[in-house]
């Protein structure tokens, strides 16, 4: 049996301009979120997130070829679908609990069910702080322009430690 690490795949496939160009058109598409997590028997928030959900074709694509690199790789035979992105900016003193990817997918008003995989990709990295982290201490290390995929279950809780300084912009998707 492998190691649950041998599961998160990182691919470098966005160049810096796409990546620049990707934040440059989000200047004004941002709303607030709060980000509900489940800690101690508890419900907590994390502070405001902010999201986006606007269509990105490039970023889309780079979506449906990291998922086939990721599926090539590890014998999985496909997916059903992908979300489209939404893409995260975490401003200074911002985070995300830990948590894992066991949501109910809505698409387009339509229940798609629970994910299977995950997909993170990274748009900068002139931060500081803002790590993403597994399994409590395994550091992810990313670069702009990378794409992490990585099953979408319990088995692989993750975060994003507070931004210290600087603005993190990241997109997220998730395939089923």
């Amino acid at each position: 049996m492998k190691n649950l690490s041998d599961y998160i795949d990182v691919y470098n496939l966005l160049p810096p301009e796409e990546c620049k160009s990707a934040i440059e058109s989000l200047k004004d598409q941002w709303e607030k979120h709060v980000f509900t997590y489940h800690k101690g028997g508890q419900y907590n928030h994390d502070n405001e997130l902010d999201i986006s959900h606007q269509y990105n074709e490039i970023l889309d694509n780079t979506v449906f070829c990291s998922l086939k690199l990721y599926c090539s790789k590890h014998n999985i035979p496909g997916w059903n679908g992908f979300t489209p992105c939404r893409f995260n900016r975490y401003n200074p003193g911002t985070e995300m609990h830990i948590h894992d990817d066991r949501l109910q997918l809505n698409v387009n008003g339509d229940y798609k069910g629970q994910p299977t995989l995950s997909i993170v990709g990274l748009l900068n990295d002139d931060y500081t702080g803002g790590d993403f982290v597994m399994f409590d201490d395994y550091k992810v290390n990313l670069s702009a322009g990378d794409v992490m995929i990585f099953p979408s279950s319990f088995m692989y809780p993750h975060k994003v430690t507070k931004v210290t300084n600087g603005t993190r912009f990241s997109f997220v998707s998730w395939a089923w």
